[in-house]
């Protein structure tokens, strides 16, 4: 491959929105070489590239760029020209046909999904189990993203004077999000959401949200925004009654995507009360740092701070997890 006046000689590994992945022989890790720098490509394998909005599938060998076109075919003259921006992803037909996870990312190159378990057990003075199941689900499609998150966690334990275990921990929290992009860079969106604390005293709370959004950044998958809008909450307590009030929302949201698959997601949230302004109100702050271990697995971290106006006196407002846990990534 020649670009920007050198040629380096190596391996492509994918082709990305942003140009191509490639690994060169006599150097260790990964370069992504825009393609607007590249002049030319001299590459044996067959690709396979979906590029457009109807994505449309094109297979050959890869010959080079021309006034922003990748060329793709059996030769420059009679080659298949793919405008760049226009690039969804690609891969080398060996590596499609070797891999069982390649060919359904591929398949499926517009979806990524999380599966993760974190689990504990202790036995000692006091003994404990305690399992965490995660899953999350996304779809990245111009002009729309959605997203399917659910979480659980519980917890059991007993001392040597118990004669059997008593739960600790029995939480769900679950949301989904709808973004449509009404014109670069707003957004509009809705944000179903529920979960239930047992130990907290929650049995049941539901918090509905829409509004619209600012997106700031924006660079394949990973993007930082600024959704707003109003919202309304419903709380249902165990021994305290129901709640329920319509809020404001204000909210940052971020994914960032670093080399070799490891990936940051942050969400925060906030939604007072709108009369009498925040009398109550909801917080909350997530962050998934994700490293991958091999493929498909990888070591998630999870924080969580949840902060509330809960009405027991035992409980309190705010409450911070942090799990650790192996999940497969798609």
């Amino acid at each position: 491959m020649t670009f920007g006046g050198q040629t380096l000689q190596g391996r492509i590994l994918r082709l990305r929105p942003i140009g191509i992945e490639f690994e060169p022989t006599h150097a260790k890790g990964k370069l992504t070489i825009p393609y607007e720098k590249i002049e030319k490509i001299v590459a044996q394998n067959t690709f396979i590239i979906y590029y457009g909005v109807q994505d449309t599938m094109v297979r050959g060998r890869l010959l080079g760029v021309e006034n922003d076109r990748l060329l793709i075919g059996a030769d420059r003259v009679s080659a298949k020209r793919i405008p760049i921006d226009e690039i969804i992803t690609g891969i080398s037909v060996e590596d499609y046909d070797q891999s069982f996870w390649k060919r359904q990312r591929i398949k499926y190159r517009h979806w990524r999904a999380s599966l993760a378990l974190g689990w504990s057990f202790e036995d000692g003075a006091i003994d404990k189990r305690k399992i965490s199941p995660f899953l999350r689900i996304e779809r990245f499609k111009k002009p729309t993203r959605y997203v399917l998150n659910l979480g659980y966690a519980f917890e059991e334990q007993k001392t040597a004077d118990d004669k059997s275990f008593f739960t600790t921990k029995d939480e769900f929290e679950g949301f989904m999000i709808g973004e449509y992009d009404v014109t670069d860079p707003f957004f509009v969106w809705g944000r179903p959401a529920m979960d239930w604390d047992t130990p907290r005293d929650i049995d049941l709370r539901l918090y509905p949200a829409a509004g619209v959004g600012y997106r700031v950044f924006k660079k394949e998958q990973s993007f930082i925004q600024f959704p707003v809008g109003f919202g309304y909450v419903y709380e249902n307590f165990d021994g305290f009654g129901t709640n329920s009030y319509f809020s404001l929302y204000f909210g940052i949201s971020g994914r960032y995507d670093f080399p070799k698959g490891t990936y940051l997601d942050v969400e925060l949230l906030y939604m007072p009360s709108i009369a009498p302004f925040a009398d109550d109100w909801l917080y909350r702050s997530r962050l998934d740092f994700t490293v991958p271990l091999f493929d498909p697995i990888s070591l998630k971290l999870l924080l969580a701070n949840l902060n509330d106006d809960n009405p027991s006196p035992d409980v309190g407002n705010n409450k911070f997890t942090a799990t650790m846990a192996l999940s497969l990534e798609f």
